[in-house]
C-alpha cells in the first residue's frame, strides 16, 4: 500500500493552497513523520523571527491627555465589502464647541493599500510585542503625559490591548511611535492618491 501526503494552507482571503502526493518513499522521505515535520518547519519559523502570526485585522492607536481627556485616534483595518489589496482608514477628531466643550467626533475616512495594514505586522514582530500581552499596570504614572493606547486585532479573534500604563519594556516608546508613523503614512499615502 502506498503513501500519501496531503498539505492545505488557508490564507484570509480565503485563498487555498493545496498540494497532494502519492507513493511510497518518493512521497515521504526518510525522517519525515506526518504533520510533525511541518509543524516543526513552522515552529522554527516563529522563533527565528515571530513573523508567523495569524494575519492583522486591524489597529486602533488612540491617545488622550490626562487633563483635557480623548484627543485623537486613528483606525487602520480590513474591510472584506473592499477589494483584497484595500484597506479602510479613519481618523477620529473631537470637535469642541462653545456649545459643546466636550466636542462631538469627527471622523475621517480614506482607502489605503492592504499593504500599510501589514507593514504593522513588520513592527509587531520587530519589538516582539506580542510578549508585552497581559502586563501589570505600573505604580508610579507620570502626572501630566499622554495616555496612549494600542489594540491589534487578529484575524483569529487573539487580540493584543497594549498601553502606556502598563510596565512595558523600555523600547515601547519606540514602538508605539513606528506604530504612529506608520498609521500616518498609511494616511499620507491615501490622501497623496486622492490628489493624483
Amino acid at each position: 500500500m502506498g503513501t500519501s501526503l496531503s498539505f492545505d494552507v488557508l490564507y484570509d482571503t480565503d485563498e487555498r493552497l493545496s498540494v497532494y502526493a502519492e507513493g511510497g518513499v518518493s512521497t515521504l522521505p526518510h525522517g519525515w513523520c506526518g504533520t510533525d515535520v511541518f509543524l516543526e518547519f513552522f515552529l522554527k519559523k516563529l522563533d527565528a523571527d515571530r513573523r508567523l502570526v495569524p494575519p492583522l485585522y486591524s489597529c486602533i492607536y488612540s491617545c488622550s491627555s490626562r487633563q483635557n481627556g480623548f484627543l485623537y485616534s486613528l483606525e487602520l483595518e480590513t474591510d472584506r465589502n473592499l477589494p483584497e489589496k484595500q484597506a479602510i482608514f479613519k481618523e477620529i477628531l473631537p470637535q469642541r464647541t462653545a456649545d459643546n466643550p466636550f466636542g462631538e467626533l469627527v471622523v475621517k475616512q480614506v482607502i489605503v493599500p492592504k499593504e500599510k495594514l501589514e507593514a504593522i505586522e513588520t513592527i509587531i514582530a520587530k519589538y516582539h510585542m506580542r510578549d508585552w500581552k497581559d502586563l501589570p499596570y505600573r505604580e508610579n504614572l507620570e502626572g501630566n503625559t499622554d495616555f496612549i493606547s494600542i489594540v491589534f486585532n487578529c484575524s483569529d479573534g487573539n487580540n493584543i490591548c497594549l498601553d502606556s500604563d502598563q510596565e512595558l519594556p523600555p523600547e515601547y516608546k519606540d514602538a508605539f511611535e513606528a506604530v504612529h508613523q506608520a498609521l500616518t503614512e498609511a494616511e499620507k499615502a491615501a490622501l497623496t492618491q486622492l490628489k493624483k
